[in-house]
């Protein structure tokens, strides 16, 4: 392009100005190809090359935020979540099931009002998540209704003064439900047909209603409180929390207040104790789901029957049963809530020999924490 202006503009004034032709352009070309010499001045860092290279300014990437989302509560005493929003498991909390919970399970952001109610809802229905904000509120305020409504015939055929339970406090706990009384617990349980517990986040305690029920088998609802708010843990498939979340919590936290009958006796041990019992037959109370019809909401949540027939549990498989009583001895946890060394200590108390000795060798190895386990399931 310089070329060809240059030698047009020679052309032209040389020519009065008269217009150029491409023949004559190319002859002037010609003429002064040896007599035009430019030079330029390569810079090697634009020189195109076969790999292009595309320079630009490297970007700053800050680690620390993009992970502040998965981070934000790993050091927090109390959780932290935005509503509508999946909450992961915290390892503080997921070190206490033998880091399984974060497998299956997250933690989602409930409402603050009626949290408690929002949170067994998100369990027992796979279709309450789905709905719109207004339709989740109505289904809440339903089960209020309803089960407020079935209090007396629940509270008079399950004998809750056994519990030292007031058929007064537990209504009154609706009109205040930001700190959710075992009474509550209890009604929520027996309504649904579900094991409930609630494990306290901050103090790592944990509240029941009621023991736990082998006629709600596997049908489990666990709820986390943290600073004044009822969270629900839920399965990444829908599916009700297994008993093995369930007893992690009776074993590896404390309780906060004993429930007033069989104080003394774990879940294990009343299921050792009942399993002499002959066991009665009993219909399960159904799973309840909710489904929203034209402007108005249906719940299709059963009512509980007014006279209802108490199953005797029986053993769960895996647990141990204790075929003779001592009452000088511990009886056992799950296998998952010792370490070796409290199996070791109570197997000198029992006179179980902590070594396997092998009589050709002449060598003796130390028991496994399973083989100690089994030795003391069978005492």
């Amino acid at each position: 392009m310089i070329i060809i202006f240059y030698t047009t503009n020679i052309y032209k004034m040389q020519n009065f100005n008269h217009p150029a032709t491409i023949s004559q352009i190319t002859k002037c070309i010609k003429n002064n190809k040896h007599n035009v010499k430019i030079n330029l001045n390569v810079v090697s860092k634009f020189e195109q090359s076969v790999d292009f290279v595309v320079y630009r300014e490297p970007k700053k990437v800050d680690i620390e935020t993009s992970l502040a989302s998965k981070s934000v509560n790993e050091d927090k005493n109390t959780l932290h979540y935005s509503f509508n929003q999946i909450i992961n498991i915290p390892k503080k909390l997921n070190e206490g099931f033998d880091n399984k919970l974060d497998l299956n399970y997250y933690i989602f952001g409930v409402p603050k009002v009626d949290s408690f109610f929002y949170s067994i809802l998100y369990v027992v229905s796979k279709d309450f998540k789905l709905k719109k904000d207004d339709v989740r509120s109505k289904y809440v305020a339903e089960l209020k209704e309803t089960m407020l409504a079935k209090l007396p015939n629940i509270f008079r055929d399950n004998q809750y003064s056994k519990y030292n339970y007031k058929r007064t406090q537990i209504a009154d706990n609706f009109q205040d439900a930001s700190h959710i009384s075992e009474g509550l617990m209890c009604l929520a349980s027996d309504y649904l047909g579900i094991n409930l517990i609630i494990l306290n986040y901050d103090t790592e305690k944990y509240w029941l209603g009621k023991e736990y029920d082998n006629k709600f088998d596997e049908k489990n609802v666990v709820i986390i409180f943290s600073n004044g708010i009822y969270l629900p843990v839920i399965h990444i498939y829908g599916e009700f929390p297994d008993n093995f979340i369930y007893k992690c919590i009776m074993n590896r936290f404390k309780i906060y207040r004993k429930l007033a009958t069989n104080t003394e006796l774990s879940v294990v041990e009343q299921e050792t104790k009942s399993a002499t019992n002959t066991p009665s037959s009993s219909s399960p109370l159904p799973t309840p789901t909710f489904e929203a019809n034209s402007n108005k909401v249906i719940s299709t949540l059963e009512s509980v029957p007014d006279s209802v027939e108490i199953q005797n549990p029986t053993p769960t498989p895996g647990e141990p049963v204790l075929a003779k009583e001592d009452l000088t001895k511990t009886h056992l946890r799950g296998f998952s809530g010792y370490k070796l060394p409290e199996l070791q200590e109570l197997a000198q108390k029992f006179g179980i020999a902590l070594n396997n000795d092998n009589v050709e060798t002449n060598k003796s190895k130390p028991k496994t924490k399973k083989q100690l386990y089994d030795e003391l399931s069978a005492l």
